[in-house]
């Protein structure tokens, strides 16, 4: 009998233990909610009480058309979080369209700072002049990185960023509690007074809102906005409310297996919610930002082995088997002086080897020297300490220890190595975030096109490996035969070869028709005596993958996901 759990189950209960960890996390560091915000919360859960029950997906267009059709849309903002603010923009940018009157309302100006956000979006000041005028650390302190580019669209594109922060001057102890409600009335009446003094204008005007999450549920922001615009307009002003991320419905979508498949649902008339990302990438960056304030960065003071076994850890409780030793790994920055000096004298290297370490650190691109247990971070995100983690994971296996004698070399033997860490590093790191997304065959299309007519390249030979990855995704390209392409080409296209296969076996696993077992067969994993002592070599295991995906949609892009 196969007692084999489920992937979808296996999946799912692994996150829901994150989540619960970083839930922990997160109150212990912030500290038990006030009562004031506690009843504004379960006042905004009205919006997804009815809706959990059948949740279904929407069109983005049908969304994007909602946005243009509403006097004012408001969209979710947790302050941390930066996808939330990227997912804000995407909705802005393919709403708003040439020669019409738009606004961009903002809840970390208060309104008393009008003028000061006037001449910063002007340029007749500067980002600092701008912070230091209106207190922004103090005020606000959420990551300025995550509103740069916000500015930097309605600088662009002549749409007027608007202040409607209610000033803390007037409740600077909120003895009442009732704050909460009061930057409601106050936001709303800005808005109102806005459209009352465009009631002439020929261009009619629209405008989209990016406010607190907890703000714009419809008993709040939305309802005060049509109170007072009823009574000062004469009609009530249209509202549209986009919800983002929000934790019951995305648990919801993932007991149905359908988290993946959508990225947009609608609530009712006038109220959606967009998915983006997951609820613990949401609170993990809330965790960050309390353990770290808000000039520190993201992992700069935090271990990174212990962050990297952390996710190992989850790994193994995924594949059931026992944990790997991370301490024996040896992790790198980029800021860290003499790195890249000792690489480049490592006798172990070839030259052609230290050429492409001294490009991808150049580029600041994360890598794994197995024959090291080396780890480059780059950026060091948590997708990217997730994927290192996968790896050093799959080479410390049963079976897999035995190290190629180089980094990187013209056989195919590494070729396929290094694609089979791509695709089991892509994976792991899709457990841990599914909403990651990397470039699918669409996007290479569109990116060679657009190298093509003239477009600058993000690092060397950008061209050569899409095209590469283009080619062995058609299988007209023979790992065999590479005496003649550089190692740098070669590499880019493992990784992004890796990430398709590794995206497509994901899904596999989470739909089931793929089990668990069969995946921790394939990569040796399983740490049984029954292990052959001469393991499958990676053109083998990448070979018995293949037949099992179905991978080749050519219309399919990462841009299809919010």
């Amino acid at each position: 009998m196969n007692t084999d759990e489920s992937g979808q189950k296996r999946v799912l209960k692994l996150q829901k233990k994150i989540f619960r960890s970083l839930q922990k996390e997160a109150d212990f560091l912030l500290g038990r909610t006030p009562h004031s915000i506690r009843k504004y919360e379960i006042e905004n859960q009205k919006d997804f009480r009815s809706s959990r029950k059948n949740l279904q997906p929407v069109q983005k267009s049908e969304l994007i058309q909602s946005i243009r059709s509403a006097d004012v849309s408001l969209i979710a903002d947790f302050h941390t979080f930066e996808q939330a603010q990227k997912t804000a923009l995407r909705l802005a940018r393919e709403a708003v369209q040439e020669d019409e009157l738009w606004y961009l309302g903002l809840e970390l100006v208060s309104s008393h700072f009008q003028e000061a956000l006037d001449q910063f979006q002007s340029g007749k000041i500067s980002t600092e002049t701008f912070h230091e005028t209106i207190s922004y650390s103090q005020e606000w302190g959420f990551p300025w990185s995550n509103y740069a580019p916000l500015f930097d669209w309605a600088k662009k594109n002549n749409v007027r960023l608007i202040a409607l922060n209610r000033p803390k001057i007037f409740s600077p102890q909120d003895p009442l509690g009732d704050d909460l409600h009061q930057r409601d009335l106050w936001a709303a009446g800005i808005i109102t007074d806005l459209f009352h003094a465009d009631r002439q204008s020929k261009k009619q005007p629209k405008m989209v809102v990016l406010y607190g999450e907890l703000h714009i549920g419809n008993a709040h922001l939305p309802k005060q906005i049509k109170m007072i615009s009823r009574s000062f307009l004469q009609r009530s002003l249209s509202t549209l409310v986009i919800h983002q991320n929000e934790n019951s419905l995305y648990w919801k979508l993932a007991e149905q297996g359908s988290e993946l498949a959508t990225a947009i649902t609608k609530l009712k008339k006038d109220t959606y919610c967009v998915f983006s990302s997951t609820p613990w990438s949401k609170l993990q960056s809330l965790v960050n930002w309390a353990e770290g304030g808000p000039a520190a960065p993201i992992h700069e003071e935090m271990d990174d082995i212990s962050l990297i076994s952390s996710y190992g850890q989850v790994l193994t409780e995924f594949f059931k088997i026992p944990p790997c030793n991370y301490e024996s790994l040896s992790t790198f920055r980029i800021e860290q002086s003499g790195f890249l000096e000792d690489l480049q004298q490592n006798p172990e290297f070839s030259k052609a080897e230290r050429l492409l370490l001294r490009n991808l650190i150049q580029h600041n691109q994360r890598f794994y020297v197995q024959k090291l247990g080396l780890a480059f971070l780059g950026t060091s995100s948590g997708n990217g300490l997730a994927e290192l983690a996968a790896i050093h994971l799959l080479r410390c296996g049963a079976g897999q220890k035995n190290a190629l004698p180089h980094f990187f070399g013209k056989k195919s033997e590494y070729f396929y190595h290094h694609l089979m860490d791509g695709v089991f590093g892509f994976f792991g790191s899709l457990i841990l975030n599914p909403k990651r997304k990397c470039d699918l065959v669409l996007d290479h299309l569109q990116r060679i096109e657009a190298l093509q007519a003239g477009s600058l390249p993000t690092y060397k030979q950008e061209l050569r490996a899409r095209s590469l990855t283009l080619e062995f995704l058609q299988s007209t390209f023979d790992p065999e035969k590479t005496q003649n392409i550089p190692l740098l080409p070669l590499f880019w296209a493992t990784r992004y070869v890796g990430q398709i296969y590794g995206k497509a076996l994901y899904s596999e696993v989470l739909s089931e028709r793929i089990s668990v077992n069969w995946v921790k067969a394939l990569f040796c994993l399983d740490s049984t005596p029954q292990i052959p002592a001469a393991p499958p070599t990676s053109q083998v295991i990448f070979q018995a993958l293949s037949q099992k995906l179905a991978l080749m949609d050519w219309s399919a892009s990462k841009n299809d996901q919010l």
